[in-house]
């Protein structure tokens, strides 16, 4: 449905299923549809229009290549869908609890988590799903920018678990 939210701003609302095939350059805003467990298909630019995404279990696949997405904090699940070598970022913490990120599209992927993404008051994580390794030129990459974060090992806050590649 399409609303009219402030002046000059056009939403779509209740937003589901696949929508990558659909124009909405004249479209200011998405709403994600309020099913709790929302599953849409859409294009990075598309993406960057999501306004709202609530209850927990959204899922968005991304279906064409993305060099610079930046997850949304209101989405629980990302498919990085293409083929090409895909790149995501988890920049802030997610209100519902986990993300997830599932590389199964192809291509050699990375994610990078932020040190904003999840914090010590917060056990949520980060799951990567269909991650590849083998040869520094085929694998995926998970990137922890968390260098300003203090973390001991008695109580670590994060579990890294890679193939023995270089650093």
């Amino acid at each position: 449905a399409l609303t009219n939210a402030a002046a000059g701003e056009v939403r779509a609302t209740a937003v589901s299923g696949d929508i990558s095939g659909i124009n909405v350059d004249n479209i200011d805003k998405l709403d994600l549809a309020d099913t709790g467990s929302t599953s849409v298909t859409m294009t990075d630019a598309q993406h960057t229009k999501i306004n709202a995404a609530v209850g927990a279990g959204d899922t968005v696949t991304i279906n064409d290549n993305v060099t610079a997405l930046v997850a949304n904090g209101a989405i629980e699940n990302y498919v990085l869908g293409s083929t090409s070598n895909d790149k995501i970022t988890m920049p802030t913490e997610e209100a519902d609890g986990s993300q997830s990120v599932d590389l199964s599209g192809g291509g050699i992927d990375q994610v990078v988590i932020t040190e904003n993404a999840h914090t010590a008051t917060n056990a949520a994580g980060v799951t990567v799903k269909n991650f590849t390794t083998g040869a520094s030129s085929e694998a995926d990459q998970v990137e922890l920018n968390i260098a300003s974060q203090s973390y001991s090992s008695a109580a670590p806050h994060y579990k890294v678990v890679r193939d023995m590649g270089t650093d």
